[in-house]
């Protein structure tokens, strides 16, 4: 039988604002992002979990009792790159 892998342990991150579940993704150097109902760009460290920068975005919302209707529209740019 083979041996499972160790998983590294998982923790929360306070962010201080709800999130939509299509709301995650990786940015390009591996990090974490996290857009909060706030309007706010959350990155976080992929390794310490520490939330390394916070970036106004979009116009605050508020999440809607059907969430399976659409969220804000993409897509966005990274700080600093040019769209292509």
């Amino acid at each position: 039988m083979a041996k499972r892998k160790a998983q590294a342990p998982h923790h929360g991150v306070a962010l201080g604002s709800h999130y939509w579940f299509r709301s995650l993704a990786r940015g390009p150097r591996g990090e974490g992002l996290v857009l909060t109902y706030d309007g706010t760009l959350n990155v976080i460290d992929q390794d310490t979990g520490a939330v390394t920068a916070k970036i106004d975005v979009v116009q605050p919302r508020q999440e809607k009792a059907d969430w399976q209707q659409p969220g804000p529209a993409g897509p966005w740019r990274w700080p600093g790159t040019r769209s292509t």
